[in-house]
């Protein structure tokens, strides 16, 4: 069970580094988080790369983490079927994901987007040294 508690607290720094950075960068940068949007909205290649992108990190996560405990292991677990879930929508519902992306987007702004993903990130880094 010690590998199982390494392997999550693992999986837990890496995803609190990936949210932070992403958080700052939708703060800092915010023409690039523009230009992402834009990309979603405009770019039918871009879409379909990442959903390619977003469903092989699901379909990876989901496979070789397949442990259902109610414990934090199990933001794991909801992060790879989200994954998973979100690539199959960009692949197989590109309009849909578009318009939903177009709508999330004139709802929150960036800032707002970026403090949330920080935040996400900083309970994720607490929970990895909480194992």
């Amino acid at each position: 069970n010690s590998h199982h508690m390494t392997t999550t607290a693992s999986l837990l720094q890496m995803f609190a580094i990936i949210y932070t950075i992403f958080g700052v960068t939708f703060l800092v940068r915010k023409e690039s988080y523009d230009l992402f949007i834009k990309k979603f909205e405009t770019d039918k290649t871009f879409l379909f790369f990442m959903g390619v992108l977003t469903t092989s990190i699901g379909a990876a996560m989901v496979s070789f983490y397949n442990v259902w405990v109610c414990d934090w292991s199990l933001f794991i677990k909801l992060f790879g079927w989200g994954a998973l879930l979100k690539g199959i929508l960009f692949l197989l519902k590109p309009k849909f994901t578009t318009s939903m992306v177009k709508s999330f987007n004139k709802k929150l702004s960036s800032n707002l987007i970026g403090t949330f993903v920080i935040i996400i990130g900083l309970l994720l880094a607490y929970a990895s040294t909480s194992i």
